[in-house]
């Protein structure tokens, strides 16, 4: 006999309901697939990927009509159970309901549901992807960017009841899974809910939210489980009334949006140019258009503030910073009355040439002069792009340089503007103007604006402005006097070079990085530009050149320099010297005391003489066969015992793994 239906009523304003237009496209317009109305699930399911979730990856699901998605067969006509006794399972619930019994409440409601994946992309499917990705940039922002690979998209479109045999009640929800097969999120759509359960059983309303068996982890959204269920379609955990977000492949869960809890603050990227005006995405807390956010980098006098980009992110743009290395980040809220820590940001090394901008110079040297046109090129990342709003522009500032002993670097108070008012775009061709001829060193920054407020800038590595050949020569001079002799700094603790390059790359491990100014993987034009032949000396020029890893107890580094045969050069200036100052733990002494000068007695005159003389105080390094004095090891020892077994030794702490009493 079938059952004689009560109606529990509840009547909730939709004023602020999700419009359906917000929801994932769905529907015949899209090619869903529909479950029958008379068919309790579709499934298994085989899914192209499998969708991570928590400590387990998913590949088949079940669609089932009752409101939810599950890795189960489940019987329709149970009631919603509680998450305890679902083991072994994934059960996403976007509104788990009683079964409604048909004909006899026969409204015409529609299951849609399709899977959508990256090797078959419809105009809808990258409409669903797009805006998959969208949610998580939105409601995620400490995320990298995220291009999913498969959308799980189910709808339950005016899912009615009967009220008195008479009135129908719709509630309308949507489930949404995705992931990249690194990641998986969640999202729950609720345009209208009108009813919470179609029986007169008050301890069966419907459950939304989301379970994991295997760990017997749940969440739970409002008011699940209760006769109050139906303002699902009023709450948000991501400000948006109708929607939840959750990332889920992790040990715990992440909630989309913000936290009310305002002690929770972090930021990305995690590292930055040491020359500044890198955008800093600050999140966590909720921010509104009264919040003063102000962000402390290292010392208390590095506070600048920031801005609101939107509820979930705030942004502040790091100073110039004299030196690299980490610097603790602190951020207010509260406009600078107290700080919170946020974590570490770690200043990048300064580079010479290109660095976040590339640039291209007619002769291909790096050197800037007057007249010159300069080509610029640079790609704003995804997430501090979307940020710029409409009306935007792009200016091109060359920054003014200089050491002194004050300050291992230090910038002009004002820079020279190359261009200004550009729409957005990625590159320019720009010509320098006279007012670099009286500057030697700097660098060049585009920089993203609307109206006063600055949204992020981006830079080259430090760059030399070609002095005539006199003053050129007159610097070389001046700066060899005051040199000391290499003896004192280089003698006997510098690692020798290999005499070829396979040499050098076996030994890569222990002692030896690529030099990132001249690499085989460096495509720049301007790479190995400091290591080429001068005409008519009968030299080679470098193709490749490596640095030490470790630097001697002065500071100091060797640099090995291969030909195109991965023969060492040891003479010209294709050869590789000793640097006094060694790349990665001192740029700026290496920029301003081994490469500046270098180009000024070898490249911005053709005086034999000058050139000699830098050769002199940064000798170029010898080839040898042998690999130093000292031996080094890495990774796990293993044994082999006379009897052939063979052992793996994880130990922790030191240990002598030889000893040898007799010296001779």
């Amino acid at each position: 006999m079938l059952q004689e239906f009560f109606f529990i009523l509840f009547l909730v304003s939709c004023s602020n309901c999700l419009p359906l237009s917000d929801f994932f496209p769905f529907g015949s317009q899209v090619n869903d697939s529909i479950i029958d109305q008379y068919t309790d699930y579709e499934g298994p399911i085989l899914l192209p990927y499998g969708f991570t979730y928590f400590d387990n990856s998913y590949k088949e699901i079940w669609i089932i009509r009752n409101g939810l998605f599950s890795s189960i067969q489940l019987n329709s006509y149970a009631p919603p159970q509680s998450w305890s006794s679902l083991n072994n399972s994934l059960i996403v619930a976007g509104f788990w309901h009683e079964n409604i019994w048909y004909p006899a409440n026969d409204t015409g409601n529609i299951i849609y549901y399709q899977i959508y994946h990256n090797e078959v992309v419809s105009n809808g499917a990258r409409l669903v992807f797009n805006k998959a990705s969208d949610y998580v940039r939105q409601f995620f922002p400490q995320q990298r960017p995220f291009k999913p690979k498969m959308v799980i998209t189910g709808t339950w479109y005016y899912l009615g009841v009967l009220n008195n045999g008479h009135d129908t009640l719709n509630n309308t929800f949507q489930i949404v899974l995705t992931t990249d097969e690194d990641r998986s999120f969640i999202f729950f759509l609720y345009h209208d809910l009108q009813w919470a359960n179609p029986y007169n059983n008050s301890y069966y309303y419907a459950r939304a939210g989301f379970h994991n068996g295997n760990r017997n982890v749940s969440k739970q959204l409002p008011n699940s489980g209760t006769e109050d269920v139906v303002e699902l379609s009023n709450e948000s955990n991501v400000n948006t009334p109708g929607l939840f977000a959750f990332r889920v492949d992790a040990e715990t869960i992440h909630a989309g949006g913000c936290d009310a809890n305002t002690s929770l603050i972090s930021f990305r990227p995690r590292t930055s140019s040491q020359l500044g005006s890198t955008a800093i995405t600050i999140y966590g807390p909720c921010f509104t258009n009264q919040t003063k956010v102000k962000c402390q980098f290292g010392s208390s006098s590095s506070i600048v503030d920031g801005f609101i980009a939107d509820e979930f992110r705030a942004i502040c743009l790091t100073p110039f910073a004299s030196e690299h290395g980490p610097v603790p980040v602190n951020v207010s809220i509260d406009n600078g009355r107290t700080f919170i820590s946020a974590g570490t940001l770690a200043l990048t090394p300064l580079k010479f040439g290109s660095d976040e901008v590339i640039i291209e110079t007619e002769s291909n040297d790096n050197l800037l002069h007057v007249g010159q046109y300069i080509k610029l090129r640079w790609i704003f990342s995804e997430v501090i792009r979307n940020s710029f709003p409409n009306g935007a522009k792009i200016s091109i500032e060359l920054w003014k340089v200089s050491r002194n002993f004050q300050s291992p670097l230090q910038i002009d108070n004002a820079p020279i503007v190359l261009a200004q008012n550009m729409n957005l775009t990625n590159s320019i061709r720009v010509q320098l103007p006279a007012s670099i001829s009286n500057i030697t060193s700097c660098f060049i920054r585009v920089v993203v604006k609307f109206n006063t407020q600055t949204y992020t800038g981006l830079n080259t590595g430090l760059l030399v402005v070609r002095n005539h050949p006199t003053l050129a020569r007159d610097l070389c001079r001046s700066w060899a006097l005051q040199q000391p002799e290499p003896s004192t700094w280089n003698e006997n603790d510098l690692l020798p070079c290999p005499m070829t390059r396979r040499q050098v790359i076996a030994a890569g491990r222990c002692c030896y990085v690529p030099d990132r100014q001249c690499s085989r993987l460096n495509l720049n034009a301007n790479n190995c530009r400091l290591h080429q032949a001068r005409s008519g000396r009968n030299e080679s020029s470098a193709v490749e050149c490596y640095v030490s890893i470790t630097s001697n107890r002065h500071g100091a580094e060797a640099e090995c320099c291969y030909d195109a045969a991965g023969t060492i050069i040891t003479r010209g200036t294709g050869a590789g010297t000793d640097n006094r100052y060694g790349q990665t733990k001192s740029p700026v002494q290496h920029f301003f005391y081994d490469t500046l000068p270098y180009l000024q007695c070898c490249m911005m005159n053709t005086s034999i003489e000058e050139c000699n003389l830098y050769m002199y105080y940064r000798p170029p390094r010898r080839g040898s066969n042998t690999m130093g004095e000292n031996g080094r090891m890495w990774g796990d020892p293993h044994f082999g015992t006379l009897d052939g077994n063979s052992y793996t030794f994880n130990g922790y702490g030191e240990y002598i793994y030889l000893a040898i009493s007799n010296a001779t």
